[in-house]
């Protein structure tokens, strides 16, 4: 289960960002938005002008697929395995973004890269799936850098593990990690809490307010 993991700990060298930094890049990216053929021709020059800059170029391209396939899962149009198929595809990018943004403290490159995201998730009219992604990922890359600093050796976990199972990070073999944000207007200090199960949405029900999620805090009230 816990089979393709990465691990962070130790320096973190910066990550080449002359690709953002050519000056048709911005524009070239945002242009290709409505017409995915021209959009791939566009990523294969950038991809063979800056080949050892592969990781961020994906991160920016495949973020307009990520910001539409949200949006499906967000209409509940898709039921059963297409469902899941989405889901999977949706949280193999997350996992990208996640292992990029945890391989580097330059905030120069951080900074260029959540505006030029911020600017494509404007052109798709869909900030809010990125805000949310953005919260979640930050979120997990600050609990896996504090367990590094404290002796941990925390890995994220293979995106089947996130999907299926709930699991953000491993801690070893047995020791599986979910974290979950707060509301940025509550004011609340980090808590760390242990359980023998993770089963968040856990099941989806739908009625006539709409699909709410049962998590296990949820089942035990009943």
């Amino acid at each position: 289960m816990n089979e393709q993991r990465e691990f962070f700990a130790g320096s973190r060298p910066e990550i080449p960002k002359e690709f953002m930094q050519d000056p048709s890049f911005k524009g070239e990216l945002l242009g290709g938005l409505k017409n995915p053929e021209k959009l791939s021709d566009i990523r294969r020059v950038y991809e063979e002008k800056y080949p050892d800059q592969l990781e961020g170029i994906s991160a920016l391209f495949d973020l307009a697929s990520f910001l539409d396939l949200d949006k499906r899962l967000d209409a509940h149009e898709e039921k059963g395995k297409e469902r899941s198929a989405l889901i999977d595809e949706v949280t193999r990018y997350q996992y990208l973004l996640t292992h990029l943004i945890a391989r580097t403290s330059d905030k120069e490159f951080l900074g260029s890269f959540w505006q030029i995201a911020e600017d494509v998730a404007r052109k798709k009219e869909n900030i809010r799936s990125l805000n949310m992604m953005r919260k979640g990922i930050l979120s997990q890359v600050a609990v896996l850098k504090i367990m590094e600093k404290i002796g941990a050796s925390p890995t994220l976990s293979h995106p089947r593990d996130d999907a299926r199972h709930a699991i953000d990070l491993w801690i070893d073999a047995k020791k599986a990690v979910q974290v979950k944000g707060i509301r940025e207007d509550r004011q609340q200090l980090p808590e760390i809490m242990e359980t023998d199960t993770l089963s968040f949405p856990g099941v989806e029900i739908e009625s006539d307010e709409g699909v709410q999620h049962l998590n296990t805090e949820m089942f035990a009230k009943f």
